[in-house]
């Protein structure tokens, strides 16, 4: 067996057992949050009024700060989107996103100039069909010459897990397709054990592009905290699949997350269930959770974890955007007061995981609504991206690094 398959296969047993009395040291947080699925299939229901944030950011000492500020250079809004993923090239901005319809969902891609003042080319990726349902979610990677796409469809009782591979440029050729490469039941009908195969998290490795998905369990701290991650070449031939049980170190249910390998580690961003009371297992948000960071070496063993995000008051979570650059990891994700509040953040980390800049950037009023952010780092710009679900537009917000 290849010294590849056997270190990923290994993993199925390194963090597997009993939980660790750590768990007791995390103190509980007071907060809430809705599942985007469910709030997208019921968007014709919902009605929103959002607020954007003025962009301040809020610098925190740090002894080797270099990024003070985020300044909001334009804030551009794309209709009839929701969920956008963003990728930039030297010259170009590509935003892929799902474009509800009552008569079928679609996937599409806008391509930008630098600035995004100037719109390209629009064309439609993937749409509905009656085999495999309607498009849900979409998350991308890329390398600077190719995007690799992983996206979910779904219909009233299955959900389907896709590939694809892309060129960056103006003619956004499809290079290569896959799947289904994973087949499991509808969120809502899903069953502890069963894997969970939205919001797919994406990470290129060497040759490898990886996506991790998860498993259903409960959103209590009791629960497993269980992903699954197919490991592919650049062509999208899978090469192996392994289960990775971090219930060790986290607690609850996994939910959306994000990985990225840098310097010979992976880096998992996740919520952690911190606290109890009346949790719903279809509402993530009645979870009071924390974000965690999991830092794995490449035998996919633990070597340091430690909550990152933990603000008084909210729940914390959705983490659907995680970046770095030669100094910094940048992540997005939510925070929540159930009934009150429903923002996204950003966060700037230095390469230890300390906390140098925080960013709230949207703010949706109707507690109904929720968000859903990513993010998009270059040598000079941060990207984010987000949509309020029950509106009809997505947001993309640019800032400079300053």
């Amino acid at each position: 067996m290849p010294d590849r398959i056997r270190t990923e296969l290994s993993a199925r047993v390194l963090v597997a057992g009993m939980k660790s009395d750590r768990k007791n040291a995390v103190l509980p947080s007071k907060i809430v949050h809705l599942v985007g699925l469910l709030l997208l299939l019921l968007m014709p229901l919902f009605s929103s009024c959002t607020s954007h944030v003025p962009a301040t950011s809020t610098p925190l000492t740090s002894t080797e700060l270099t990024i003070s500020e985020l300044n909001l250079l334009r804030r551009v809004e794309i209709e009839k989107a929701a969920r956008p993923e963003i990728t930039t090239t030297k010259d170009r901005v590509f935003v892929a996103y799902l474009e509800p319809s009552r008569i079928g969902n679609a996937f599409k891609i806008k391509i930008y100039d630098s600035d995004l003042t100037g719109e390209i080319i629009s064309k439609v990726l993937v749409t509905s069909s009656s085999s495999y349902g309607q498009p849900t979610d979409i998350r991308v990677v890329s390398d600077g010459a190719y995007l690799y796409a992983f996206y979910e469809t779904a219909d009233r009782e299955s959900t389907y897990l896709w590939g694809a591979k892309y060129t960056l440029d103006d003619r956004f050729e499809r290079v290569v397709s896959q799947g289904p490469i994973a087949i499991s039941r509808m969120f809502l009908l899903a069953k502890p054990g069963d894997e969970r195969l939205d919001d797919p998290a994406p990470m290129l490795e060497g040759d490898n592009v990886y996506v991790m998905t998860r498993y259903k369990s409960s959103l209590a701290k009791e629960g497993e905290t269980r992903y699954r991650l197919r490991r592919f070449d650049r062509n999208l031939n899978l090469q192996s699949e392994f289960d990775l049980d971090l219930s060790a170190y986290a607690d609850g249910e996994a939910r959306q997350s994000s990985i990225i390998y840098e310097n010979g580690y992976y880096y998992i961003i996740m919520p952690t269930t911190v606290g109890g009371g009346n949790i719903i297992e279809t509402v993530e948000w009645t979870a009071p959770s924390d974000i965690l960071m999991i830092k794995l070496d490449r035998m996919w063993n633990v070597k340091e974890s430690k909550i990152v995000a933990k603000q008084e008051g909210y729940t914390e979570g959705y983490v659907t955007g995680l970046k770095s650059d030669d100094k910094y990891f940048y992540v997005t994700y939510n925070q929540v007061i159930l009934g009150k509040e429903f923002s996204s953040v950003i966060k700037v980390y230095d390469k230890n995981w300390k906390v140098v800049l925080e960013e709230k950037y949207k703010t949706a009023i109707n507690i109904r609504s929720g968000l859903r952010p990513s993010i998009e780092v270059n040598t000079s710009r941060v990207y984010a991206g987000n949509s309020e679900y029950g509106t009809e537009s997505a947001d993309i917000f640019v800032f400079e690094k300053k």
